[in-house]
């Protein structure tokens, strides 16, 4: 019973704590258009849509989720992804990967130096 508190504690303290995204509740895509090395993907607009492409060939089109938030799903019979959702942070300038509640998962850069060269691990 104490070990089950304990794990509850925990598990609460970690949605409580998680960053919050810091938006202006615009898409901003604008501002995320382009590469961005950390998640080996380009945003691009075509045909009046938004597309999100991984360099494997992964390509999800871009809607609205909620203020400031964006989502794609890359979901068909072969990937069970789900929904990926993501913002441009106003506060760290960048695009962040999110939760479906606006908490920060992680800040992607847009240039990674060691896929540049050709040097990574």
């Amino acid at each position: 019973m104490k070990k089950l508190l304990i794990l509850m504690m925990l598990l609460f303290s970690v949605s409580v704590f998680a960053e919050k995204l810091t938006t202006d509740g615009k898409d901003n895509l604008d501002k995320l258009k382009g590469n961005w090395d950390s998640i080996l993907a380009s945003i691009e607009k075509k045909n009046n849509n938004w597309y999100i492409e991984y360099s494997s060939g992964e390509v999800g089109k871009i809607s609205k989720y909620k203020s400031g938030i964006l989502v794609f799903n890359l979901s068909d019979e072969y990937n069970k992804y789900g929904n990926t959702y993501f913002a441009w942070d106003i506060k760290y300038k960048t695009l962040v990967m999110v939760d479906r509640n606006g908490n920060i998962l992680s800040k992607e850069k847009r240039v990674v130096e060691c896929i540049r060269n050709q040097t990574c691990n």
